[in-house]
């Protein structure tokens, strides 16, 4: 670095920038050091559907199968509004069987009809 036809800026600027750099780095942080963890960020009952059906390539309805999402400020999609309890948990893994289910059925009857039925859990 630089490109091949260009020259190294002066060491003076290269000093001044990363000094620059750090400060600012560091007063960003101290002022969010007040802000608390971060939460931890799910999906929401459309974004699961979804994901699922984009990777598994499937149709079958996910949401009715999981808890109503809560709202923060009107947003489904905010993390503070997406908690995680053991309901969740358990409702989101009887989803993902039921898209397994539905994958494995769907690719048994692509390749012509060979469809095989498996028991998850």
């Amino acid at each position: 670095m630089p490109p091949p036809k260009n020259s190294s800026p002066p060491e003076a600027a290269l000093t001044s920038t990363l000094n620059w750099t750090k400060v600012a780095l560091a007063a960003e942080a101290k002022a969010r050091r007040g802000e608390g963890r971060t939460r931890i960020r799910r999906l929401n009952r459309l974004e699961y559907e979804n994901t699922v059906r984009d990777l598994l390539g499937i149709t079958t309805p996910l949401q009715d199968l999981l808890p109503e999402d809560d709202t923060a400020n009107g947003f489904d999609t905010a993390s503070a509004a997406l908690s995680i309890s053991p309901v969740h948990i358990q409702r989101y893994m009887e989803a993902g069987e039921t898209a397994l289910q539905a994958a494995l059925v769907r690719g048994g009857a692509a390749r012509g009809g060979d469809a095989k039925s498996f028991v998850l859990g």
